[in-house]
C-alpha cells in the first residue's frame, strides 16, 4: 500500500508541475516547482563556501525532481522560439532524431 501512495502521490506532483508550466506559461517558473516537490531552497553561494546545512537524500531528491521538471517544462515555453541551427526548438529536434538508428532492428 505504501509504494501505492507513494507512487500517486508521484503522479499528482507530476501533473501538478506540468499544470503549472503549461497553463501559466512558465510565469512562476522554477520556485513555484519546487515548492510544489517540496525541494529546499539553496543559496547560490553556498555550493562554493559550504556554509549552510548539509541536504539529507529527501531533500536532494526533492531538489532534483524539481530541477527535472522545469527542464521538461521548459520544452512547452521553448519549442516554437527560435533557435540557432533551425526556425525553432521543433524543427532542431526533429533534425537531430532523423539519423538514430534502434541497433538489431534496422529501423
Amino acid at each position: 500500500m505504501g509504494q501505492t501512495f507513494s507512487a500517486l502521490n508521484s503522479l499528482v506532483v507530476y501533473y501538478k508541475c506540468m499544470g503549472l508550466m503549461i497553463w501559466k506559461d512558465g510565469r512562476h517558473e522554477y520556485d513555484s516547482l519546487r515548492k510544489i516537490t517540496g525541494g529546499p531552497r539553496v543559496p547560490f553561494w553556498n555550493k562554493y563556501d559550504k556554509s549552510g546545512p548539509a541536504m539529507d537524500e529527501t531533500e536532494k531528491n526533492n531538489l532534483f525532481a524539481a530541477v527535472v521538471m522545469h527542464s521538461i517544462g521548459l520544452m512547452f515555453k521553448l519549442w516554437n522560439e527560435s533557435h540557432y541551427r533551425a526556425e525553432n526548438l521543433q524543427e532542431d529536434l526533429v533534425n537531430n532524431f532523423k539519423n538514430i538508428a534502434v541497433p538489431g532492428t534496422g529501423v
